[in-house]
């Protein structure tokens, strides 16, 4: 493509910067914001197909047994899978975009068994916190596009800049954590429920949304600039990856604000 296109989404920035420009395909059928939209769409309803039933499960579990990890067994096997997969399916259209109208439903039917368990257990423990951090997570991609829509908020280079750096620091912070609790210790204050641990999730929120923003400003350049066709299902992926993201963080954030009421 004729021109970088930036975006605090790395999934979104590297396929759409390695995707061939409509020169390159002159009799092929490019990339629209609609048609993407409709790929987002389809991607979340496979997300919710296999969420929804891993979600149940463990909730059926723990009816039946009291214990929230007993009868779980073929849950995890499957969210194990699920996880790798989408894990696979991620870094395979990473670096082959073309790929992604096969892949990208493998990773939304793979993130959704995983997204199902843990959902399911938030759930036992706290009655209602899933369906509050669905609608609030649907509730602000549905903010942060009408923002963007009408002009409100745009992709700046400053914006973007400060996206991708914070996005990073993040990514680094969790990471770190991950190595850490293999070696049976635990990130101080951030993870916990007390107010340093709650502004650091609110912060984390903040950022997800936002990245919102760059990710429709990376989606309507690469349409603008000729795309090819199967960069729909790429940019859908790319978007889900961000609402899942938010998702996950806003259900971290009502879980630490449910054990501080404890």
């Amino acid at each position: 493509m004729s021109d970088v296109i930036k975006s605090g989404n790395p999934v979104l920035s590297q396929g759409l910067n390695s995707a061939p420009s409509l020169g390159q395909w002159s009799n092929a059928a490019v990339m629209s914001v609609s048609g993407t939209a409709v790929k987002t769409m389809i991607l979340l309803g496979l997300v919710l197909l296999t969420g929804g039933y891993s979600f149940y499960q463990t909730l059926e579990a723990f009816r039946n047994t009291g214990d929230v990890f007993a009868g779980l067994q073929q849950v995890q096997v499957l969210a194990g899978v699920g996880l790798i997969s989408a894990f696979v399916s991620c870094l395979v259209m990473c670096f082959a975009p073309s790929w992604s109208p096969v892949l990208a439903p493998v990773y939304a039917l793979g993130k959704g068994l995983a997204l199902g368990l843990i959902s399911g257990l938030a759930e036992t423990r706290f009655h209602g916190i899933v369906a509050q951090a669905v609608l609030l997570s649907i509730s602000v991609l549905g903010l942060m596009l009408f923002l963007y829509a009408n002009g409100t908020l745009r992709a700046t280079p400053a914006l973007t800049k400060g996206i991708l750096v914070c996005t990073f620091a993040v990514f680094v912070v969790y990471l770190v954590t991950m190595v850490m609790n293999l070696f049976g210790m635990q990130m101080p204050y951030i993870h916990g429920n007390g107010p340093i641990g709650i502004a650091f999730s609110l912060f984390v929120v903040g950022l997800a949304a936002f990245n919102f923003i760059i990710d429709f400003d990376a989606i309507q350049q690469g349409a603008e600039n000729g795309a090819p066709k199967y960069m729909e299902w790429y940019c859908g992926f790319g978007l889900l990856v961000t609402l899942l993201w938010l998702y996950v963080e806003i259900l971290r954030l009502l879980m630490k604000l449910n054990s501080s009421r404890d």
